[in-house]
């Protein structure tokens, strides 16, 4: 009884103890929240602080940031432009160079003008270049005017010669004829049976085929020959029946004329 007694003692005041631990626990857990909620209501505004000031860090930190890459830019756009700015004053030092040979070489020129013109001047050249063209432009006319003038006396000229050849052809002819005229050769040989005979003249003579010859003999007319084959300096011709008198003959050594007379 007694250790069922102890026994119901002990659990009792091991619930007890239980029970008031558990009720300190709960004590304390309570006291801690409101320590916390009193705690994080004081800590709010400063945190809130401190978040401002965080982001208003990190807003100037962006700031810095974009600051400092401008500044690389800007950095980098000067060193451009600065090396930009190089170049254009080598070219532009390299063009002044070039003016002042040019201005050089145009005083020179200007100098080797003025030596050349000596009183002359541009403006005077002008006004004699202008007269010359004018002088020129007569002349071309002058030109004109005269070749007209020389194709119609070509013209007259051609006419003129055309008539002189014309004149000389005749002339020529006349010649000729004058020479056949004094045409003159000599019986060399006959044929009395076949009624021909040889002469000493032929086409180097001016003889031509189908003329006839008068054969005399001491100036008399002792027969007729027409000529029917000529070489270059013999022709034979045959004796003309009945142009021989009764009793004569036709015989080497007789002498040749052309019958008809030639103008």
């Amino acid at each position: 009884m007694l250790s069922k007694l102890l026994f119901v003692i002990s659990s009792l005041a091991l619930a007890g103890g239980t029970y008031l631990g558990f009720k300190n626990r709960q004590d304390f857990i309570a006291t801690r929240n409101e320590k916390i909620e009193i705690n994080s209501q004081q800590v709010k505004p400063t945190m809130a602080k401190i978040d401002e000031t965080v982001t208003a860090i990190g807003a100037e930190i962006g700031k810095w940031k974009d600051a400092v890459a401008s500044k690389k830019e800007k950095e980098v756009a000067l060193t451009n432009a600065q090396s930009n700015l190089k170049a254009k004053n080598n070219d532009l030092e390299k063009i002044g160079n070039e003016i002042q040979e040019k201005q050089t070489e145009l005083t020179t020129l200007e100098a080797k003008l003025a030596e050349l013109l000596g009183n002359e001047t541009i403006d005077t050249i002008q006004q004699k270049i202008d007269t010359l063209s004018q002088e020129i432009a007569s002349l071309e006319t002058d030109k004109e005017n005269a070749s007209k003038e020389y194709d119609v006396a070509k013209g007259k000229i051609d006419a003129l010669e055309g008539t002189v050849a014309s004149l000389r052809r005749a002339s020529s002819e006349r010649n000729k004829g004058i020479s056949q005229n004094a045409l003159e050769g000599t019986v060399i040989a006959t044929n009395q049976d076949y009624g021909f005979a040889v002469v000493n003249i032929g086409q180097n003579r001016g003889l031509t085929g189908g003329s006839k010859l008068i054969v005399k003999r001491g100036g008399q007319r002792i027969g007729t020959l027409n000529v029917s084959s000529i070489s270059a300096n013999r022709t034979v011709a045959d004796i003309e029946a009945g142009s021989v008198p009764a009793g004569m003959a036709i015989s080497p050594g007789d002498t040749v004329i052309l019958e008809k007379v030639q103008r």
